[in-house]
């Protein structure tokens, strides 16, 4: 694949990988910003608003349930040009190329010409996502299911019946106090998904 030695962070070096580009090599749109863009498209197009009856027929088609589509259909859609973050796809472009590899980008031990289709790369990357997948992601009841009335079969409700009970927690004294304690400690709330860094204000209120 595509490396880079110069740029500082891993984060800065995917975001100077191109998705859609015009002449100039500084006028191009990030792959992963392009992902991302049609990723949240599918999010919309399979939220509240969408046709139960188009739902259905998707949901038969990929042999899934209709009511759990928009909560990972939308991330494999994302994906569908992970292919372009490759030295197959970033060398197409002369003007693109010449950019990276000044930026630190090294093609080298790469088969020049192999001119394998960013579109068959993805699918492989897929594939790969989809197996691993379906051996981590839990399914069916945790061990409060039942007591909760959740499932991990549906994990829009499961996140919204635990945010319920976030909210309307009732505690004074020590337990009141290390309530607070615990979830404003580093690694607690949600850095590594929305970027909280709590999960309560100092009074002990939800954030």
């Amino acid at each position: 694949g595509v490396m880079a030695t110069a740029s500082p962070s891993p984060r800065e070096r995917v975001l100077r990988c191109w998705g859609k580009t015009n002449k100039s090599p500084e006028d191009f749109h990030p792959a992963v910003l392009h992902m991302l863009d049609v990723g949240h498209i599918a999010q919309e197009l399979l939220g509240g608003g969408a046709s139960p009856r188009w739902k259905r027929a998707l949901a038969h088609a990929l042999g899934a349930d209709a009511d759990t589509l928009a909560d990972w259909l939308p991330w494999f859609v994302a994906l569908h040009d992970i292919g372009k973050i490759s030295a197959a796809f970033q060398s197409l472009n002369k003007q693109q190329a010449a950019r990276l590899k000044q930026e630190g980008f090294s093609f080298e031990g790469w088969m020049a010409d192999w001119d394998a289709p960013h579109n068959i790369i993805s699918q492989i990357h897929v594939a790969d996502v989809a197996k691993v997948a379906a051996e981590v992601l839990p399914k069916g009841k945790p061990v409060y299911g039942d007591a909760a009335g959740v499932s991990f079969d549906n994990v829009e409700a499961i996140l919204t019946t635990l945010a319920n009970y976030h909210r309307n927690i009732v505690l004074d004294g020590k337990d009141r106090d290390r309530y607070i304690k615990v979830s404003t400690t580093d690694g607690t709330a949600c850095e590594f998904c929305c970027g909280a860094t709590t999960m309560v204000a100092k009074n002990g209120k939800a954030a």
